[in-house]
């Protein structure tokens, strides 16, 4: 009796270094895939530079494909809330304004870049998320933390930086979505060139008929929202050490609400941007030098039948970079 009982002890024993053994190596590995993803993950916007992430002394934090496809999203700023130190305020559903704040300070006080472009309007100080496509994101890159010493008096609160989609020649994807309220989407997205020459074309469509939010008199109508996102990406090398890039972005759309005072509001806001840049890079010498111009337009118009602008603001920027870097 006694012997049985000492083998079921050795038993259970052994079964137990077993799974803890088998708990350890996956803990082990988990550990190690991740050291690894962030080895080979390369950051840009920390400062204005190409930098491995796990040597940036910011506090920076990378959205990248995988977190897209787990997350599902249906705007940018569900992407945002995810981060620790980001807060959203969203003004409705899909297609309405939303506010990000960073580690407690204004909306006004987050740089939003696209593509390394300054974006939203400058009497406002904020950026419209409404009309981006989360569909043309390749990565989002947001660094929590004062950089007003590298990227200016608007970086107070911190940067985020959103890349749009680069493929490689012969890659592509297309994508439809149906639901309810007359909803609908489809994003599309394909890669063409060669080595020394490649474009990434992509666009993305989206549009809802709604549904009343509210119970006033008068108020009966739906509040829909639409919106268009379309990019381009290219890049030409030149030689070994020169290259040329040009990068483009166009987005456009509305969104309806109702008030308390009666009538249909509608909120449109339309934005572009074009990037040339040029790239010398001969392995120790780094040097890029950037025009862009980007405008931002958004208004508030009141009625149906005859649409009377409540506001309109417009915002143009022509902006011009160089950067420098050598390592030896």
């Amino acid at each position: 009796m006694k012997t049985k009982l000492f083998n079921k002890t050795l038993t259970q024993i052994a079964v137990a270094s077993a799974l803890l053994s088998a708990a350890s190596s996956a803990v082990a590995n988990s550990n190690e895939s991740a050291e690894d993803a962030n080895l080979e993950q390369i950051v840009v916007t920390a400062n204005r530079s190409q930098q491995d992430l796990f040597l940036s002394l910011s506090a920076t934090q990378v959205i990248g494909q995988a977190e897209i496809e787990a997350i599902q999203p249906q705007n940018i700023t569900e992407l945002l809330n995810t981060v620790a130190g980001v807060t959203v305020a969203n003004l409705g559903g899909a297609g309405q304004s939303a506010s990000v704040f960073m580690r407690g300070t204004n909306g006004n006080h987050t740089l939003i870049l696209v593509d390394g472009v300054r974006v939203g309007s400058a009497t406002l100080g904020t950026t419209s998320f409404s009309s981006m496509s989360v569909g043309l994101i390749d990565r989002i890159e947001v660094v929590k933390g004062p950089r007003g010493a590298l990227w200016g008096s608007d970086a107070i609160g911190g940067v985020i930086q959103i890349f749009t989609k680069k493929l490689q020649s012969g890659e592509g994807f297309v994508t439809v979505g149906l639901g309810s309220n007359g909803y609908w989407k489809t994003e599309a997205a394909i890669g063409l060139g060669n080595e020394s020459n490649s474009l990434t074309i992509a666009g993305a469509l989206e549009e809802t008929d709604g549904f009343n939010t509210t119970d006033y008199p008068g108020q009966e109508d739906k509040d829909g929202y639409d919106r268009q996102s379309f990019s381009l990406n290219g890049q030409s090398k030149l030689t070994e050490q020169y290259s040329l890039n040009l990068i483009s972005r166009y987005e456009k759309g509305g969104a309806q609400y109702d008030n308390k005072y009666g009538g249909s509001d509608e909120n449109e806001h339309e934005n572009y941007s074009v990037k040339l840049e040029a790239v010398y890079n001969s392995g120790n010498i780094l040097v890029e030098t950037f025009v862009a111009k980007s405008q931002d337009e958004g208004g508030t118009f009141k009625g149906d039948s005859d649409p009377k602008v409540v506001n309109e603001i417009t915002t143009k920027r022509d902006q011009f970079g160089f950067l420098g870097q050598y390592v030896s």
